[in-house]
């Protein structure tokens, strides 16, 4: 049986790929050679931190010794339910992440304080943003597809986000990309709100409404006057 020092990089990458990431930062210690193992971009192509509790030092440190070029997808917990409820994410944080990622495709963010983040920070590479349980400024989308928006975005998740209103839905309808749009106990959008936001995301193919205060009835009737391309609708 062949040691871990015989196998190829190649499978050991493969093997590291499919270990816990603590465990994971622990196996660079063992040598010089799983030290330059672990810079390898497929072990940094899919990196999920919602499982922990990690502080912004911890953030940069791997943001500035592991992500690169090759991460694609970036899931984080911050600490708007614990204590203390110091924002995990950072301006200057953000924008490292797209400089040093330019090809990262989609956030999630969890549990995170973003009203001190302006929406110009986030990575203009996103096609996809999912925020649960976030604390929103009450002016947070750009109002039009100028220079501080995601030209890319085409999905956008929001889960409890109870700061969106009917004015941010009517200022995202201005992004120009969006397919997939999904909004979960936003309970301040209204049936009105949402007739006023319909006709700028024609383009939209899926579209999931829950907890929102809009009559099912009123909500058929702007949908099918307004989204000819909606192929699913929740």
């Amino acid at each position: 049986m062949a040691t871990a020092l015989e196998l190829p990089d190649w499978l050991l990458v493969e093997i590291l790929s499919f270990v816990p990431l603590r465990d994971r930062l622990r196996s660079s210690r063992v040598c010089k050679r799983w030290r330059r193992l672990m810079l390898d971009k497929a072990l940094w192509k899919r990196l999920d931190l919602s499982p922990y509790r990690v502080g912004p030092k911890v953030l940069w440190q791997l943001l500035r010794q592991y992500l690169g070029s090759g991460l694609r997808t970036l899931k984080v917990r911050g600490r708007l339910l614990s204590v203390p409820r110091a924002p995990l994410l950072s301006p200057a944080l953000l924008q490292e992440l797209g400089k040093r990622c330019p090809n990262v495709a989609c956030l999630s963010l969890l549990e995170e304080d973003l009203r001190k983040i302006p929406f110009s920070c986030l990575p203009r590479s996103l096609r996809c943003l999912e925020l649960q349980s976030c604390e929103l400024p009450q002016a947070w989308f750009p109002p039009g597809n100028g220079p501080s928006s995601l030209t890319h975005l085409e999905h956008l998740v929001l889960d409890r986000i109870p700061a969106f209103s009917d004015s941010q839905l009517r200022a995202l309808s201005r992004q120009g990309a969006l397919c997939s749009l999904v909004l979960r106990v936003t309970y301040r959008v209204t049936q009105q709100g949402l007739r006023d936001a319909l006709p700028g995301l024609g383009h939209l193919r899926r579209l999931e409404l829950c907890g929102c205060s809009v009559p099912a009835d009123g909500a058929l009737q702007a949908i099918g006057r307004f989204l000819p391309r909606l192929r699913e609708l929740r």
